[in-house]
């Protein structure tokens, strides 16, 4: 009897040592989880207040141009008059100027370019399917 005993005892100091090593790894991994949580809210903060502007460009005359992307430009180019226009008389604009898509769809390419100049405060929605440039995009094309 005394055997069965002191085997039952011995097992149960292993299994307490086990879990004082696995309470131990725990405790690790979730000051890890914390770490990698805090800088992944340290990313998406850093990334949502220092979004890189876009490359001010200059045309043979010397005047500005806001954008870096042949899409870019082309959208500053067909809506500097102010004038609000559909994503679909865009593309119709785009496909009449032979502005090359790669094969992608010249509706999505256009409406994400929209949407990355709207995030650096150069374009807006200004109702369903429709776009503006802002005053901030039209004061640096000056």
């Amino acid at each position: 009897m005394k055997n069965i005993i002191d085997e039952l005892c011995q097992r149960l100091a292993t299994v307490r040592e086990e879990r004082d090593k696995l309470s131990h790894r725990l405790e690790e991994l979730q000051d890890v989880e914390k770490a990698i949580d805090l800088l992944i809210k340290n990313e998406e903060s850093r990334t949502k207040t220092s979004q890189l502007p876009l490359l001010s460009v200059s045309n043979g005359n010397g005047k500005s141009i806001v954008g870096k992307t042949d899409y870019s430009r082309f959208i500053f180019k067909v809506l500097a008059d102010g004038k609000p226009r559909a994503l679909k008389e865009l593309v119709a604009i785009a496909k009449k100027e032979n502005i090359s898509f790669q094969k992608k769809s010249p509706g999505r390419v256009l409406h994400y370019t929209l949407v990355g100049l709207s995030r650096n405060n150069y374009t807006r929605k200004t109702g369903a399917g429709t776009w503006q440039l802002t005053e901030i995009a039209i004061n640096k094309g000056k």
